[in-house]
């Protein structure tokens, strides 16, 4: 838990010493009766109530001034609640190469099926969004929750041009609402296979990597990934300076302060 004013639990100080002025105040009360001489005479003209319902509007003021101090103080508590809530973003290659009949009707025809299958799978609250590339990469349709208009975005994909994959994935992940995301046009001597520059000829064509870390670290997530188009998963914990720290990897370069994300399911 947490408050806006902290500093107004100052006020709780009250409640304690409220409770030593009133226990002042009861002995002094007991004093007064015992000095009265006639105590038979104090008997029969004293009112006999129980000794404890004097003390309740006390403690209600105790607990009321309580409440107060605490409630100017503002307190506030995050708690996880548990959503029925995804942004899926489908990721459709459409490049010539999916004219192949090699998987029947064409690669792009068994494609489109599949991924009105799984959209048809989903809960209703799921945004989807699909992502195209061919040459380049484009964002076809935002994320959205209108299946329906995923479906008749899926059935209209037509196969033409090269194949940009790493431009589709790091689209992808922006589409998504990743925050944090960026490419890298090389990686670095640590890495898997050693330094090796993505670009030939002007073209990234000779692989890629991607990093991925949490838009607001401790709500959205505390992991920063790095990726590279062999499929090799790396994770690392940046603390509270993940944004600044992350948006400075400019090469899939995990030296020995990442670990390797190890799929457990394979």
């Amino acid at each position: 838990m947490t408050f806006a004013s902290p500093e107004l639990l100052v006020g709780l100080l009250l409640v304690p010493a409220a409770i030593g002025l009133y226990l002042l105040v009861q002995r002094r009360r007991s004093r007064y009766a015992v000095r009265f001489t006639n105590v038979d005479l104090l008997a029969n003209i004293a009112p006999k109530t129980p000794a404890w319902r004097r003390h309740v509007p006390p403690v209600l003021y105790l607990v009321a001034i309580t409440a107060l101090v605490i409630g100017l103080a503002r307190p506030s508590m995050v708690m996880a609640v548990p959503r029925n809530e995804a942004t899926i973003i489908l990721t459709i290659d459409v490049s010539g190469s999916m004219q192949a009949t090699d998987v029947q009707p064409t690669r792009l025809a068994a494609a489109q099926k599949a991924a009105s299958d799984f959209v048809d799978q989903l809960p209703s609250s799921f945004r989807v969004g699909l992502v195209v590339f061919s040459t380049e990469a484009r964002i076809e349709l935002p994320p959205t929750t209108d299946h329906a208009q995923v479906h008749t975005a899926i059935d209209n994909l037509a196969a033409h041009g090269g194949t940009a994959m790493g431009d589709a994935i790091e689209l992808s992940l922006e589409a998504a609402g990743v925050a944090g995301s960026g490419s890298g046009t090389g990686q670095g001597p640590t890495a898997p296979g050693g330094a090796v520059d993505y670009i030939v000829r002007g073209n990234m064509i000779g692989g890629f990597g991607l990093v991925a870390y949490p838009a607001e670290y401790g709500n959205s997530g505390i992991m920063t990934f790095i990726i590279n188009n062999d499929g090799d998963i790396y994770e690392k914990d940046f603390g509270e300076v993940t944004a600044r720290n992350a948006s400075r990897i400019t090469s899939f370069n995990p030296d020995h302060t990442w670990k390797k994300v190890v799929d457990t399911e394979k």
